[in-house]
């Protein structure tokens, strides 16, 4: 026929195509056959026929996964609502505890109020209010003469005479003179604040000697510590709190022995910032009962020999201390 020989005329439908034909021209079509022959079919990627077994067990296994993971979250639920639960119950048991507490404290001190020896009770009603213009008095006198040893001595001679035996008996007076050495003390040096209450030192033996309560000095140091918690217990730096300088000085000076900081500090009493103040006083209460616990770098030798010689005033003071207790369980 005509054209080149390689190119051949398609076959028209339904004409017989010898076998070699055949064949070339399914291998130029590309097409793909299986081992006998047959044209194989391509299968799409997705969109396949599931068979319905098939089907069902992928539900099924859907389903189940769904359950479980239901029970989980109801579990996780359920959980968090126990662990509330328990949260919620702990804190009312605490605040049942914390009421219970609080209240037996009140019965405690009731209790201890009730118990106290006849001679407090006494004391305690013969508690009187003092003039006013007195106490003004004496307060405006200790401030004019706050930088004046002489004039603070000299005070101490005239004060007692200025109020009745009662009055005398009442903290108000020794209360009139710190309020001024309080005062004036604060934002002042350590040493400074020793300073002005040794100039007040006579001043405030001479009206505790006048006073002829017994104990009176716990008093003394109940009133400084109101007097603290009332100024806000300012600190006079961040090692030193005003009450502690304070009850270092009264100490230093020889107003008020050792044991009665420790009467002070375990006195049942309800005054306001007790215990706040006792936080601060910490460190001088502790260095009180055992001052070799706590060793100032700057002492010397003779820290020593001066604690040897106050062993005999130390022992006095103790046997006074025990002569008086005696007295009062009589």
């Amino acid at each position: 026929g005509s054209g080149s020989d390689g190119e051949r005329a398609e076959p028209k439908p339904g004409k017989y195509v010898p076998p070699s034909v055949r064949k070339r021209m399914e291998e130029e079509k590309g097409g793909d056959k299986d081992e006998d022959g047959f044209e194989t079919l391509k299968t799409r990627s997705s969109g396949a026929y599931v068979p319905a077994a098939k089907r069902r067990e992928e539900e099924e296994r859907k389903k189940k996964e769904e359950e479980k993971h239901k029970k989980e979250q109801d579990a996780q639920r359920r959980k968090q609502q126990e662990e509330q639960e328990k949260l919620e119950a702990e804190k009312r048991r605490k605040i049942e505890l914390k009421e219970r507490k609080e209240a037996e404290a009140a019965a405690k001190r009731e209790e201890l109020k009730k118990s106290r020896p006849q001679r407090f009770k006494e004391a305690a009603k013969a508690e009187i209010q003092v003039d006013e213009e007195k106490l003004q008095e004496l307060t405006s006198k200790c401030a004019d003469s706050i930088e004046d040893a002489k004039g603070i001595k000299a005070l101490a001679k005239s004060a007692p005479d200025m109020f009745t035996e009662e009055e005398l008996k009442t903290t108000q007076p020794i209360t009139a003179v710190l309020e001024p050495l309080m005062k004036y003390c604060r934002r002042k040096e350590d040493e400074q604040v020793f300073s002005a209450v040794n100039r007040f030192a006579p001043l405030l033996t001479s009206l505790i000697d006048a006073a002829e309560v017994h104990r009176f000095k716990v008093k003394v140091l109940v009133a400084a510590q109101a007097l603290a918690y009332q100024m806000g217990l300012p600190r006079l730096s961040p090692a030193t709190a005003l009450v502690e300088a304070i009850f270092d000085g009264l100490y230093q000076a020889e107003v008020i022995e050792e044991d009665y900081f420790f009467m002070w500090r375990d006195y049942n009493d309800d005054t306001p910032g007790k215990i706040s103040a006792m936080f601060q006083l910490d460190y001088f209460l502790a260095w009180l009962k055992d001052p070799d616990s706590i060793k100032d770098k700057d002492g010397n030798e003779g820290e020593e020999e001066e604690e040897e010689d106050g062993e005999g005033d130390e022992e006095e003071s103790e046997a006074e201390d025990e002569e008086e207790e005696e007295e009062e369980e009589e």
